[in-house]
């Protein structure tokens, strides 16, 4: 008998601070979470303020706009892979793949790796990595697997990713406001972002993408609902250990 079991995913891009904190940096591949308001709206539960002026919203938008014009960098480097078998018993090994290519990273000027860092590759069933401009660099379905019992078996999985994060920091993108402005009536911010030919109303990653030409008040009427829908923003799946993988 086949035997089901339900797990949930943090989902990305969730509603976070309006106003930037004293010590953003720009965005970069290894620290997604830098990127400003992921929601570019409302803190905490509803009924709370996000902003009160438009510069509340604007302000950390331009930041992240204006990285996005220059190429980018990190301040890790890989130091060697490990190939981890998935278990279902343990949430820190319930891959989207039966396997999962563990990156070791170390920061800065530190000698060893701490399993923190580590870049983990067949990990999630959508995207495994973000891009600066809001784009998948490595999705589920690029994961080639892996053997835990070959040393070796994840090396060339964790170069093919440092070449893209290379690629990726090496852009620079065509990326503007199209409009910010702070919902007095609705305490939030009311955003939208293009980045190429990309539209969205969010400046993070797993943010949806819109097709730049529709109006900035039909992506917002759909981005900002006037009704608000209680519950969290994690999205559940029904899991079959028996799939090759999860990947959607």
């Amino acid at each position: 008998m086949r035997r089901f079991f339900v797990m949930t995913w943090m989902s990305l891009g969730v509603a976070a601070a309006c106003s930037s904190s004293g010590d953003n940096k720009a965005p970069t591949p290894d620290h997604p979470a830098a990127l400003p308001d992921p929601m570019n709206g409302q803190t905490g539960s509803p009924g709370q303020c996000g902003c009160t002026q438009d510069a509340d919203c604007s302000g950390p938008l331009i930041q992240g706009i204006d990285s996005l014009k220059v190429p980018g960098h990190h301040d890790w480097r890989f130091v060697g892979s490990e190939c981890a078998r998935r278990d279902t018993n343990d949430s820190r090994r319930l891959f989207a793949h039966p396997t999962a290519c563990l990156c070791h990273r170390v920061f800065g000027d530190a000698g060893s790796f701490v399993p923190e860092n580590n870049l983990i590759l067949g990990d999630h069933p959508i995207c495994d990595l973000d891009g600066r401009s809001n784009d998948c660099l490595y999705g589920c379905k690029d994961f080639p697997e892996c053997d835990p019992a070959d040393a070796s078996s994840c090396d060339a999985t964790c170069a093919d990713i440092e070449t893209r994060i290379a690629k990726d920091e090496a852009k620079i993108f065509d990326a503007a406001i199209r409009t910010s402005k702070c919902s007095t009536d609705r305490c939030i911010c009311e955003s939208v972002i293009r980045v190429e030919d990309r539209c969205y109303a969010a400046l993070a990653p797993g943010a949806k993408v819109y097709h730049c030409s529709l109006s900035d008040a039909a992506i917002l009427a759909d981005a900002y609902p006037t009704t608000y829908v209680g519950g969290g923003s994690n999205k559940t799946y029904q899991l079959d250990p028996d799939a090759s993988n999860w990947c959607e």
